[in-house]
């Protein structure tokens, strides 16, 4: 055992690995002092600072890209779960594609095809269930805010908008081409 902890400061251990190295070191009764050990208590600590900090990212309902980047720079000598670490990765790669998707929409290529009013509406519906990003906040915001223009042009094309501004009905429809195009 001591020869195969040779270097262990320098090693990358998962947690698990860890946990094995101190219950061999423990039924063959490795004195407390002894530095190996030492270093594999110091790993454990943080080991389970570090799964438990995870854990409690994974068990929120809604969580930031912020909070899942936390667990990807950080130092390498940390013992982690895989398991864990690969849940963490493939929530953090779900909300950066979220991300990636909504700034496409919000600021499109020229010739981008753009997605109707209510896809947009309901892939920022899907993403808010599991996630808090700015970036589909400003989708929904924008999507709301479309969804609005398009309601009042159905009404008006329809006979059936009431118009209360001051001012002719083709001024406020002016305002609302301009707004549609600076959004």
């Amino acid at each position: 055992l001591l020869k195969e902890m040779e270097g262990i400061e320098d090693a990358n251990f998962t947690l698990d690995e860890v946990r094995q190295f101190l219950m061999r070191a423990r039924a063959l009764n490795l004195p407390g002092d002894n530095k190996h050990l030492k270093v594999l208590e110091t790993k454990l600590q943080a080991g389970n600072d570090w799964d438990d900090r995870a854990a409690r990212v994974l068990a929120k309902p809604v969580k930031t890209i912020e909070d899942l980047n936390q667990f990807f720079d950080l130092e390498t000598s940390i013992p982690v779960d895989p398991g864990v670490l690969n849940r963490l990765s493939a929530a953090r790669t779900k909300a950066l594609e979220y991300e990636r998707q909504a700034k496409a929409w919000l600021n499109p290529e020229p010739n981008a095809t753009l997605p109707k009013v209510s896809e947009a509406l309901r892939f920022a519906q899907k993403a808010e269930h599991e996630f808090k990003i700015p970036a589909i906040e400003d989708l929904q915001r924008t999507a709301d805010f479309a969804l609005d223009l398009e309601e009042r042009c159905e009404q008006v094309l329809k006979g059936r908008y009431q118009h209360s501004d001051d001012g002719p009905v083709f001024d406020a429809i002016e305002k609302w081409q301009k707004y549609a195009q600076e959004h």
